[in-house]
């Protein structure tokens, strides 16, 4: 009787563990592109049970429960966890993981390979290293973010060029900078060499900083000559690869982003000048050669009773070795009486401070048969600079649609419109040179109020003898007057520039067979210009000709 039961409890437990068993089966595909993810790992929760995807993406697993969760793992791909729940197919798409995607770089024609299996040398920069810096274009963001990379800029904020050296400067006589390429797209970038300061001072910019941070997803620049073999000699400088965001990989549905940053600009650094002396030669080219007293003072009758009671320094001195600083009072260049006082911060006060406002709204679409990002960013900018200021908008469309299982269709197009007036100069040469020497003593703020007359027209030296505003004339000869000429330049003059740069790609992409692509392309960057100079009179008519009005246009394009 024992043995009976004993059979019956054993042949009850086999029949209870037949009946707990489940098969499930299913596909598993990339959120990104829609194919078939072979090799991935599907593992009974909590169990050493699992198995793996085919070639084909599909698997099929028998699990001790209809109520157990499948584990689904994949380098590079975010790992899922799904309840069964007495389902018997369940397909999974898995997402992209922040993680492995450092691993995988894009290559040459947008081809995506893990970074281990190249043959070069390469960096890759991601959108996070890009933006959360709030530069206002794309080469200043990639500041210290690439080793081997050499990037600078002229000091002129958002509208300055940046130059890009991949492992130094390789050719004396051509040019230096690598190919840009924008999503598959060769584009316009160009040297940022500059015509001089007597030729032309303005800080000109380049292709490169039209590219807007907020857009983009990734940053590859590619090193070696064998790198960048597939774009021919314009390559032999090296490849900076720009992938811009789209709406693949994320959540399906529509979602909405809108982002803001704000920032500020001041001068970090002016040079180190001693708070002790005034405007003044040596002692002795004092005395002899302007009739200075032994400290350095000339003395004037202010009102006409024939003493010489009102001391000034020499102002037209570049050396300062003048009187000491007293606070006496003592009669300006500007025709005023001002204290004898140090102006530790007129450098300082030379320049402004710079705003910067970044916004940004995206919008994305993604479902199976298709996706899309539309973005629209604002940038507001006023550098250090006097005078001047830039404004760029910027629209980006990244959309793919799929057509049936063999053909994908790509649409990027980049719609950059911007304005910049009165672009920075260069001012080495203004600050450096004997005619834009400041004294100590000099307050900025006489110069802002003296570059120009009440009447609007540019600013009367001591000595002139025809002004329709003989009491406004300089009081004395003063050294700085390049410094004066620069702010009538900047604050008076305008000189306007407006462009529409238009950077699109059509790609069509036919899966032929398994590993066997053919694509399609069809590319252009093209970019209208229009600048326009209007310099003020600096006399009245009938005493000079000096405005000026001139317009250029200009068209650059390029079809691939």
């Amino acid at each position: 009787m024992r043995k009976i039961i004993l059979s019956w409890i054993v042949c009850f437990s086999m029949l209870g563990f037949t009946l707990a068993q489940h098969t499930v089966t299913g596909k598993v595909v990339s959120a990104e592109d829609g194919n078939p993810l072979p090799g991935v790992a599907i593992l009974e929760q909590g169990t050493t049970n699992g198995t793996i995807t085919n070639l084909d993406g599909d698997y099929t697993l028998k699990v001790s429960s209809p109520n157990a969760s499948l584990v689904f793992s994949f380098v590079g791909m975010e790992t899922q966890t799904i309840p069964i729940e007495g389902k018997t197919r369940i397909d999974v798409t898995l997402k992209p993981s922040a993680v492995g995607l450092e691993e995988v770089v894009v290559t040459a024609l947008g081809i995506k390979r893990q970074e281990r299996a190249l043959g070069y040398a390469m960096s890759s920069i991601t959108a996070k290293d890009i933006t959360k810096v709030g530069s206002t274009n794309v080469g200043s963001a990639l500041y210290g973010k690439a080793a081997g990379v050499r990037i600078s800029t002229a000091p002129g904020g958002a509208t300055s060029a940046v130059t890009i050296n991949i492992r130094g400067i390789n050719s004396i006589s051509f040019g230096s900078q690598p190919l840009i390429v924008v999503d598959g797209v060769p584009i316009r970038n160009g040297e940022s060499n500059n015509n001089g300061y007597w030729g032309d001072p303005r800080i000109r910019g380049n292709g490169l900083i039209d590219i807007n941070p907020e857009d983009i997803e990734s940053v590859s620049i590619l090193k070696g000559a064998s790198a960048s073999a597939l774009y021919g000699s314009e390559a032999g400088n090296g490849v900076v690869l720009i992938t811009t965001k789209s709406g693949r990989g994320g959540q399906k549905g529509l979602g909405v982003d809108f982002n803001m940053t704000y920032t500020q600009e001041k001068v970090a650094f002016t040079p180190k000048y001693q708070n002790e002396y005034g405007p003044g030669y040596d002692r002795v080219t004092n005395m002899v050669a302007f009739g200075a007293d032994e400290d350095g003072w000339l003395w004037e009758d202010l009102n006409g009773d024939g003493v010489k009671e009102t001391p000034r320094p020499i102002y037209r001195a570049y050396g300062q070795f003048g009187p000491k600083f007293d606070g006496r009072q003592v009669i300006g260049w500007d025709g005023k009486m001002h204290p004898y006082v140090a102006q530790p911060d007129n450098y300082k006060d030379f320049y402004r401070t710079g705003l910067s406002g970044i916004y940004n709204i995206a919008v994305t679409q993604n479902s199976d048969k298709s996706n899309f990002r539309l973005s629209y960013t604002r940038t507001d900018y006023k550098g250090i600079q006097i005078g001047g200021n830039h404004y760029k908008n910027s629209f980006n469309l990244n959309g793919q649609i799929k057509v049936g299982d063999r053909i994908t269709t790509d649409l990027v197009v980049n719609y950059i419109d911007q304005f910049t007036h009165n672009r920075p100069e260069q001012i080495n040469r203004l600050t450096c040179n004997y005619g834009g020497f400041f004294s100590r003593f000099d307050d900025m703020s006489w110069y802002f109020d003296k570059y120009k007359t009440s009447k609007g027209y540019k600013y009367d030296m001591y000595n002139a003898s025809q002004t329709p505003t003989p009491d406004e004339k300089l009081k004395y000869h003063i050294r700085a007057y390049d410094l004066m000429d620069f702010m009538w330049r900047q604050l008076e003059n305008s000189y306007n520039e407006y462009s529409d740069r238009l950077i699109g790609s059509l790609t069509t992409t036919v899966d032929l067979y398994k590993g066997i692509k053919f694509r399609g392309r069809v590319a252009t960057d093209y970019t209208s210009g229009y600048e326009q100079t209007k310099n003020r009179n600096e006399r009245p008519l009938a005493l000079a000709r000096s405005g000026y009005f001139s317009q250029n246009n200009s068209v650059y394009s390029i079809v691939y």
